[in-house]
């Protein structure tokens, strides 16, 4: 109207039921962003053009990625700064947002610079020490594109995973602190059929240790981890003869009995064969 009067008609004008949002199905996530959140609440509209209904963090605002039902939303969370921001939901292209939010925090970005020992067997076990930065909330591990472990923190630069059974070859083990968005940074884990230990020659010798033995079994690799141990004695290097067959040194004992001849292919992970005897140094005391 142009005189408080007289009043013409045009289309019309919906009134909606407030819209809530309450919760986050994961609250937290890197600062380069791309965190993938189902967003839930009440009375959400979606019944608007596509691209209608937007996401603001904080104050970044992006295009919800999928909207199919009026208690959730998919929004992928902007690139942000750590710390905690507001999550709100527009169903008008971000004319309007809800009144009500609920908290999306952000974290550093995680790297994974190397890892300790770099192979193990395929059935899983191995203790990994993963070593890089912004693993103090790290909580996952994941080895190849689907393996999960649960990761141990040590500090901000180191946390241990144990890795989960999985198949002959190389994988990236990745670190996550929310169970969704991992590192990116591709350090490889071998993993190696199994070795195993079938006898060793000679099966005795002086508890003075520096005999020679050769092992055989089978799945022996070939690198510098490889490393032979008998009983609870230090461990020392191999020396590579074949898959099959693998040179060792004894080393003192300082007592003599049996000891059980072990092989290992990343100096951590043993397997145990037959047993090694060590006897008394003979001495030869005189002549008739």
């Amino acid at each position: 109207s142009n005189n408080n009067l007289d009043f013409v008609s045009g289309p019309n004008y919906r009134y909606l039921a407030a819209p809530t949002v309450a919760a986050l199905s994961v609250a937290t996530g890197p600062v380069r962003g791309g965190t993938v959140v189902s967003v839930s609440g009440t009375n959400f509209d979606v019944s608007g053009p596509s691209g209608y209904v937007k996401c603001l963090f904080g104050t970044r605002e992006v295009t919800a990625s999928a909207s199919s039902n009026t208690t959730w939303i998919i929004c992928t969370s902007p690139a942000g700064s750590a710390g905690a921001v507001a999550v709100k939901l527009s169903f008008s292209n971000g004319v309007d947002y809800t009144p009500t939010s609920t908290t999306f925090t952000y974290y550093a970005d995680q790297t994974v610079s190397s890892i300790s020992p770099v192979n193990g067997g395929v059935g899983g076990g191995t203790n990994v020490t993963v070593t890089g930065s912004g693993f103090a909330g790290a909580t996952q591990c994941k080895f190849g594109s689907t393996a999960v472990a649960t990761a141990t923190v040590v500090n901000g630069q180191t946390v241990m995973c144990l890795s989960p059974v999985g198949s002959a070859g190389s994988v990236s083990v990745e670190v996550s602190q929310n169970g969704l968005d991992y590192t990116q940074d591709g350090v490889r884990f071998e993993y190696q059929a199994t070795a195993t230990v079938t006898a060793v020659y000679p099966v005795q010798g002086t508890d003075a240790g520096g005999t020679t033995l050769v092992v055989t079994g089978t799945n022996f690799a070939d690198g510098p981890l490889l490393y032979c141990k008998l009983g609870s004695l230090a461990a020392s290097q191999g020396t590579w003869l074949s898959s099959t067959s693998v040179r060792c040194v004894t080393p003192a004992s300082g007592s003599t009995g049996n000891a059980t001849v072990q092989i290992s292919n990343n100096n951590l992970d043993f397997v145990s064969g037959p047993n090694y005897r060590y006897l008394a140094a003979p001495t030869v005391a005189a002549l008739s």
